[in-house]
């Protein structure tokens, strides 16, 4: 039992470190904040959180293990996640789920970050501060079915294999700071 069980809270901003055991009706929309190294795994924090269909991390610094371990239980009701002004993102979409939008306004994206092809269709959408893509970051991931950089993106240049294969990408709207796409 939590502070805030049976009320009809649909949206809660909180820090990361007391996000634990808050509801027992639990909102639809999550937004965890802190600067701090995140010590709790991120499956746990959100464990009951049962009825989630948006959550934001923003200005976590979450370990690549807590990230992984908690898309490999990501809820199906989880349909949007959001992360924001983190230094990078690693693979960590490797199970079957039902996202279908993320928004990653982080540094860089040095590796890729679907490690399985998903039955669903995903929307990604990349943030201003993007200023980094790494090579084959995207390449084979079926799932992608649109791919929007931000306006005021900060992106000069996309590496030749980046989005390569992706054979359900349907969309794309490029960066007006796209400078160079380089080619094998």
């Amino acid at each position: 039992a939590g502070p805030f069980d049976l009320c009809p809270v649909t949206q809660l901003t909180c820090p990361y470190s007391i996000a634990f055991n808050l509801f027992l009706n639990t909102p639809k929309k999550l937004t965890l904040t802190n600067r701090e190294e995140a010590t709790q795994e991120l499956s746990y924090i959100l464990q009951g959180y049962s009825n989630l269909e948006e959550l934001i991390l923003e200005k976590i610094n979450i370990n690549y293990d807590s990230l992984a371990s908690f898309f490999t239980e990501v809820p199906q009701t989880l349909k949007t996640i959001k992360i924001l002004d983190s230094d990078s993102v690693y693979g960590f979409f490797n199970k079957e789920n039902s996202l279908q939008n993320i928004y990653l306004n982080v540094a860089s994206i040095r590796t890729p970050i679907f490690e399985n092809n998903f039955n669903n269709h995903i929307d990604l959408t990349l943030g201003h501060n993007v200023s980094f893509i790494g090579d084959g970051v995207f390449k084979d991931t079926a799932c992608l079915r649109k791919v929007v950089f931000e306006d005021g993106s900060s992106l000069t240049a996309i590496e030749a294999s980046t989005f390569e294969n992706c054979t359900n990408l349907r969309a794309v709207k490029l960066p007006e700071s796209l400078k160079e796409i380089k080619t094998k």
